[in-house]
């Protein structure tokens, strides 16, 4: 039988995808179907008997005709009827993947206690925030940090997670395979991340302000006063951004980070690193404000200007008055000596840094141009202060490691016809380091004033190569280094000088699924050092491929050899005390160092799952390095480069699965191994040794209620060292353990809070006593004020001790640590 019609509405509007449906002679069995079209007209067929047909539509009541009825061609009219739906709950998903941006929801992972965006990126799946500051996703730190898409902070981003509300923050974005040039993007491979904070509309153009005011006093030992505040003015607008601070603390909190980073990831145009440096103890494994006495007052403006389309202007300047007052008692067993000579250090000191530094950027990021020129300046008038007993003898202690540093840097990026692309980039750096040293004699200065100057210049030119891509790079790269010596031994000048001009051709291909490169630098590298000459050819191929079939997986594979002769500061002949207790000589002459180094990754993200997985491999080879035979005269420990060479192997493997459930409970397993296979030189004696290292974390995080939260961590370093038996010399072992737990338990009824920390520390070393620490805050939180109070270190314990092994040493410390404490703060957010 076949039936055909049309279906209308009641102002004869026809209906389209309306349902036919042909009903068997029970009337209720569907034995036929069809939609109508876009005319409303229909025709369905069926061999099976039929009682009638039942139209249905959405917005419109059904009406069912019995077949005996229904006449060929009829018009049937359905009548509109408002349909009621049960209510919907629309969730957004906690994690979204689109492209290469990864998005994170704040709300999805914020917990009540936490108050600024780092808190809260610490607990996003394949996110991690260091103690130092820093960020990592998927185990690499993150390349660049912006808010609404602007670039405000550089490397000192700390300055922003530590310090922006997290309820001012919708999202945080993740740039996987982030290319910061937008001409390039898609063309040339970055396998770096960016984070991008997304701020929520009341946190936009307009600005934040906010009071932190925190008094207290010690409660043992002398009593002293302590406080804890800061003032902030932030602005994030669509044309302009700016933060600015004031902090001040002396509670064991490190501030420092906020102005640190850069000077831990590096900034641009090469640095000269001190010789010298300011007193420091041992540090050890313990959470830092446990241990560290200061006096900080940290001062920072950061400002951006979109001066026109995407051109950015930036001006940083940042301000550090630094006190740290250190006492420790460290035994030394030098374990590259025969039989393990000693030295048992007790002092007493205070290491002051004041410090300054600057930046001045402007660039241009189009589509046919990249253009920025960064100007950067720092003056550091560091200096430490103290007295120590060293083997029984009492020795003053003073340190003047000083320095100015300025360098600029010019990178421009063309796109030419047909799409191909032309650059070129130019630096230059001075370095200006006059330190200064008293030696254990108590009389006698060592005045040591560096000077170093790095300069660059490169241009590469990019086309298409067939189906692939070629780029061709000539590069020119230039330091010297001066250093003038007076101590005790010497009254001597250095100089080293190093040019390295190369050629480069590099042929690569972005794929579908695959992402590769073939590099073949070749260099002609001059050296001379104190009238000594070199000249060499050399080749450093790189090679580096990443897969990544899907969404999920993504693995890589890196070899590189380089060819990087010794600076000046590790071949200078001259005799340099580093501190008032170590010497050392370099070799004297122009050495090199070769190096193999390949890594493997591979990594896994499942966002609807919120399960992020990487895990990294990497091996070095240095064939010929360099050995160092050590002695022990008077409290002197010295190290002169000998004319004996030995290779040395380090393979590592560290790995990280962290996964979210719901909002409520996340966990995270870190594990890393690394064993290192060296030599050692004992009494002219190549001794093979080995050193082992061992950490593994776990860390967990649950909010069952609303009102309570709590989280764990769990840690275990182990470090094992084998020094092998030759002639005349035992086989010897040194092993180092320590097992750390920290429980973090929140308790959050209304506007209070209640804040109780725990940290648990252990050791299966002999003679290293058991460590429980306990601290509580209990605040009351309005909508714009905050008021809190907190007692730190409740069980008053005083003294610390720790074993630690390296590749030549092993360690015994006993450091001070901060007394009980109670804080009261006030806190204004506008």
């Amino acid at each position: 039988q076949t039936f055909s019609g049309k279906v209308v509405s009641e102002k004869g509007i026809p209906v389209e995808a309306a349902s036919v449906i042909m009903l068997g002679s029970n009337g209720r069995t569907p034995v036929a179907f069809t939609r109508t079209k876009a005319d409303g007209s229909f025709t369905v067929k069926t061999e099976k008997e039929c009682s009638s047909i039942m139209f249905s539509a959405l917005g419109y009541a059904k009406d069912t005709i019995s077949t005996g009825k229904f006449r060929q061609g009829q018009t049937v009219v359905l009548h509109e009827q408002a349909l009621k739906i049960k209510s919907v709950t629309i969730k957004a998903p906690r994690v979204r993947l689109e492209g290469d941006t990864l998005t994170y929801l704040v709300n999805a992972f914020r917990q009540k206690q936490d108050r600024t965006i780092a808190d809260v990126i610490a607990k996003m799946p394949g996110l991690q925030v260091n103690k130092d500051g820093s960020i990592e996703y998927q185990g690499k730190p993150i390349e660049k940090f912006y808010i609404e898409g602007m670039d405000l902070l550089g490397k000192n981003y700390a300055q922003a997670s530590e310090n922006v509300s997290a309820d001012k923050v919708r999202s945080v974005q993740v740039y996987e395979n982030h290319q910061q040039i937008k001409m390039l993007r898609g063309k040339s491979f970055s396998d770096a991340a960016a984070l991008n904070i997304v701020l929520s509309e009341d946190a936009k153009n307009v600005w934040q302000l906010c009071a932190d005011i925190g008094v207290g006093v010690q409660l043992q030992d002398d009593n002293g006063m302590l406080g804890d505040s800061k003032a902030m003015a932030m602005m994030f607008g669509r044309k302009m951004q700016s933060i600015s601070m004031y902090k001040f603390n002396n509670t064991g909190s490190n501030v420092t980070k906020e102005v640190d980073l850069s000077r831990l990831f590096g900034n641009g145009a090469p640095e000269e690193r001190s010789v010298l440096g300011n007193v420091t103890a041992a540090v050890p494994d313990l959470d830092r404000k446990r241990t560290r006495f200061n006096s900080s007052h940290v001062i920072a403006s950061n400002w951006l200007f979109k001066t026109g389309g995407d051109n950015d202007l930036r001006f940083q300047l940042n301000g550090l008055i630094d006190k740290s007052t250190q006492r420790q008692t460290t035994v030394t067993t030098y374990t590259d000596i025969m039989n393990g000579a000693v030295i048992t250090e007790d002092f007493n000191a205070a290491s002051h840094r004041n410090e300054a530094s600057a930046e001045l950027m402007f660039k241009v990021n189009k589509d046919e141009i990249y253009l920025t020129n960064t100007l950067r300046g720092r003056l550091e008038y560091n200096h430490s202060d103290g007295s120590a007993t060293v083997n029984g003898n009492e020795l003053k202690q003073w340190v003047r490691p000083h320095k100015r540093y300025f360098a600029d840097e010019f990178i421009m990026v063309k796109k030419l016809h047909g799409g191909n692309t032309l650059s070129a980039s130019a630096y230059l750096s001075y370095n200006y380091l006059p330190g200064r040293l008293l030696l254990t004699d108590g009389e006698t200065v060592q005045r040591l004033d560096a000077e170093a100057t790095y300069w660059g210049a490169s241009a590469y030119f990019g086309h298409r190569l067939g189906k692939i891509n070629a780029r061709y790079t000539l590069a020119e790269n230039g330091k010297t280094q001066s250093y003038k010596t007076v101590n005790r031994l010497t009254d001597s000048r250095d100089r080293y000088t190093e040019n390295r001009i190369s050629a480069t051709p590099e042929i690569y291909d972005n794929t579908r699924y695959v992402r590769w490169s073939v590099r073949l630098p070749l260099s002609v590298i001059t050296r001379s050092l104190n009238g000594l000459t070199a000249t060499k050819l050399t080749a450093e191929p790189k090679l580096s491929v990443n897969y990544q079939p899907d969404a999920h997986w993504t693995a890589a594979a890196n070899y590189a050899y380089s060819y990087s002769p010794y600076s000046g500061t590790a071949v200078f002949m001259t005799p340099v005390f580093t501190d008032y207790i170590h010497l050392r000589r370099g070799t004297g002459s122009l050495e090199v160092r070769k190096t193999h180094a390949a890594t493997a990754s591979l990594q896994y993200k499942h966002t609807a799952a919120g399960v992020f997985a990487s895990m990294f491999m990497t091996w070095t080879c240095t064939p010929d390095n360099i050995l160092y035979s050590a002695d022990v005269e008077g409290n002197v420990y010295s190290t002169a480069a000998s004319g004996k060479r030995a290779d040395m192997n380090t393979t590592s493997l560290v790995g990280r699965v962290s996964k979210s459930f719901g909002s409520h409970f996340t966990l995270g397993l870190t594990a890393f191994y690394s064993t290192t296979a060296y030599s050692t030189l004992i009494t002219e004696q190549v001794v093979p040794s080995r050193l082992r290292q061992c950490n593994l974390s776990f860390n967990a995080s649950w909010q069952p209620a609303q009102w309570f939260s709590m989280s764990e961590e769990s840690t275990l370093f182990m470090t094992r060292q084998k020094r092998k038996a030759v002639t005349g010399l035992d086989e010897a072992r040194y092993r180092s353990d320590l097992y750390q737990h920290t429980l973090q338990i929140y308790v959050m009824p209304g506007r209070f809070q209640v804040e109780w920390n725990n940290d648990l520390y252990h050791s299966s070393d002999p003679g290293v006593e058991l460590k429980f620490f306990s601290d509580i805050t209990v605040s009351y939180k309005n909508k714009i004020t905050e008021y809190s109070l907190s007692l730190n270190n409740i069980f008053g314990n005083s003294t610390y001790e720790r074993n630690v092994v390296t590749a030549n040493t092993a360690v015994y410390s006993r450091s001070r640590l901060r007394p009980r404490e109670i804080i009261a703060r006030f806190t204004l957010n506008l």
